[in-house]
């Protein structure tokens, strides 16, 4: 190419009425390099070099902007793309990568077309993270071919999401008159196609990710609390991307369904997609101020647990108290819970003693702790219906432990008491005494209700994923145990509670919402599916860590392609008989000596006999073999 095309270019930009910052400063750049070069000279390796690097710097500023070549068919933006095209044979480089050098893909990931194929920038889309380029005719086929299920195609061969970037990039392109069809169907662009063809089915398969709404929850809390505090936008918009990037983990038709939930928004934008776009497009705090009462608005709508901190939303939420009837809590706070929340935190809390007091201690399968003469008597009075597995025992005891050892504790004023009782004690006598065991940090749930909530709680966090995984392992092991439904609750209860003192305040938030958001029934039906779930995600990743030369402890959250190891077998109805199933399993699966002696390890140490405390204390001086999983002796 001849240095002429350069200064024909550059009178180009000359006669454009007003270039934006970036095309003003590559003028000047080009005017230096060029101005005084011989029109008949050949372009060198450097002058090449010097133009890529232009471009380069031309991308860099109009990439997801206005300006951007996908989005805005400019005048300016056909003279740049005009020249690239000729550039590219002396640069033996497609000119799409020209345009756009951190482009990675040559052909498209839908249907592997090549790019070429199409000539008008403004028919391409940027993909996720703004490095792949997708052709929108490979992508209404793509759709066409799914009945019209929102989805795409990655490098790796994923289907996927199309995340909230690719749906903003399609709605902002500038070229809105270009009518397109579906055989005898006529749309006025490729956004109106989406609306009536692909947005009407979001919602017709799939379910509401619930694990991401408590997320959703602290966006709007956030947004109140950064702006009354002055901080910077840009912090808050990288709440929302980071929000964005936790749909990645999530199936295809759950996040279709998030985006398909209709709203109060506007008159021609009713999904809750259109509200994320608007999230996504946002410079200011003030952008958003409607977005953030209607996001407030759906939420509390869907669960009234679902309501966010901030004196702005009190009006909002005092409106729809008056016209939403009250519901009834979702764990009923009965004398049973309430007897159970006692027993846990005698389990739980760690008592303070004076130095005149001999501590006490009880046992509760193999959990032990010291407690004082009152708690003892309680769980003494307690044991055998729970040994019995009678609730309703509990239920009927319950008043009775407030009024005749509870009360009388606490009005005690004896100088014995005064001198060995400790300010722990009397709190928790004082708290119990009123029924306010959350202040004590001590909760009561159905096990199979947090087995659920734990399995769709959404975290980025490494290490609160291992605690998850130690947690869920210790309720199937519970529930594999040949014990009655009343000890395998409390004990898992208890283990809660220790888990709980692990999180931090915004995991504990989440995780409460999350479990608030949980059906019981759906919970108690699933329950051994779950089971099975969980068991196969820990074997595949304790397969692949084994892989590895090291943990990787901060891997990609990226989604990954699991294969279940075992399926749930028709009739398998306990924990323990799912377990024994899959280790009768393994010795028919093709696997590496390796893997599978890391699963029966796994398998084996989920039936494992759970000793007592007792057990435990006569384990260390005895020479008494261990039991399996199934209780025979190894």
């Amino acid at each position: 190419m001849l240095v002429q095309r350069i200064l024909d270019f550059i009178k180009t930009l000359e006669q454009e009425s007003k270039l934006i910052p970036c095309d003003a400063r590559l003028y000047v750049c080009l005017v230096e390099r060029f101005s005084k070069r011989k029109p008949a000279d050949e372009l060198t390796a450097n002058d090449l070099h010097f133009l890529l690097a232009c471009y380069k710097s031309r991308w860099d500023s109009i990439f997801d902007k206005e300006d951007d070549y996908t989005r805005h068919t400019s005048t300016i933006n056909q003279h740049w793309i005009d020249l690239a095209r000729e550039l590219a044979p002396s640069a033996k480089i497609n000119y799409l990568k020209i345009l756009i050098p951190t482009l990675t893909n040559e052909t498209d990931l839908n249907d592997f077309s090549s790019l070429t194929e199409t000539v008008n920038l403004f028919n391409f889309f940027l993909g996720e993270g703004g490095k792949t380029l997708y052709r929108k005719l490979s992508f209404c086929k793509h759709l066409e071919s799914r009945q019209f299920e929102l989805s795409t195609y990655r490098a790796d061969g994923r289907l996927s999401i199309v995340t909230v970037d690719e749906l903003t990039r399609l709605k902002l392109c500038k070229h809105t008159q270009r009518e397109v069809s579906i055989d005898s169907e006529r749309f006025i662009n490729f956004w109106d196609l989406l609306r009536k063809k692909v947005f009407v089915n979001l919602g017709t398969n799939g379910r509401m990710p619930i694990a991401l709404l408590p997320h959703l929850l602290e966006i709007v809390e956030n947004y109140y609390d950064f702006k009354s505090k002055g901080v910077n936008f840009a912090f808050f918009k990288k709440d929302i991307k980071n929000f964005f990037n936790r749909m990645k983990v999530f199936a295809v038709a759950d996040i279709n369904f998030l985006y398909g939930t209709k709203i109060e928004y506007k008159e021609d934008e009713q999904y809750l997609m259109d509200l994320f776009i608007a999230m996504n497009t946002a410079n200011d705090y003030k952008d958003l101020e409607y977005e953030m009462k209607v996001l407030s608005k759906w939420m509390y709508q869907f669960n009234s647990e679902l309501k966010a901190k901030g004196e702005e939303l009190n009006p909002l939420y005092a409106d729809l108290e008056k016209n939403i009837k009250e519901e009834s809590p979702f764990i009923k706070t009965n004398d049973f819970v309430n007897c159970c929340k006692l027993i846990v935190s005698l389990f739980t809390i760690q008592f303070e003693f004076s130095f005149f007091f001999t501590r006490q201690t009880h046992s509760f399968w193999d959990i032990k702790n010291n407690v004082f003469p009152e708690a003892l008597s309680i769980f003494t009075v307690l044991l055998p219906a729970i040994v019995a597995n009678k609730p309703k025992v509990l239920e009927h005891a319950y008043k009775d432990i407030i009024q005749d050892i509870v009360i009388p504790a606490r009005n005690d004023k004896s100088w014995y008491t005064w001198l060995t009782r400790n300010h722990s004690v009397c709190n928790w006598l004082k708290l119990v005494q009123n029924c306010r065991f959350d202040e004590l940090d001590v909760y009561w749930y159905e096990p199979e209700l947090l087995l659920n909530a734990l399995l769709l709680f959404n975290t980025q966090n490494p290490y609160l994923k291992i605690r998850i995984n130690h947690f869920l392992d210790n309720i199937i092991q519970t529930y594999a145990q040949n014990q009655n439904e009343l000890m395998k609750q409390l004990r898992v209860n208890i283990l809660f509670t220790e888990f709980l003192e692990g999180l931090n305040e915004n995991h504990r938030k989440n995780l409460f919402r999350v479990i608030s958001l949980c059906n019981i029934d759906q919970a108690k039906s699933n329950f051994l599916n779950n089971c099975t779930k969980h068991i196969n995600q820990r074997i595949s990743d304790l397969c692949q860590s084994k892989e590895n030369t090291a943990p990787n402890f901060f891997a990609s959250v990226a989604k990954k392609e699991r294969t279940n190891t075992f399926t749930l077998p028709h009739d398998a109805e306990t924990v323990e008989a799912i377990i024994l199933c899959f280790k009768n399993q393994l010795s028919g699966l093709r696997i590496e000596p390796q893997k599978a002696e890391i699963i029966s390890d796994y398998l084996f140490s989920l039936g494992q006999p759970i000793l007592t405390a007792e057990q435990k204390e006569q384990a260390k001086n005895s020479s008494r073999p261990t039991l399996d999983y199934i209780g025979q002796y190894t």
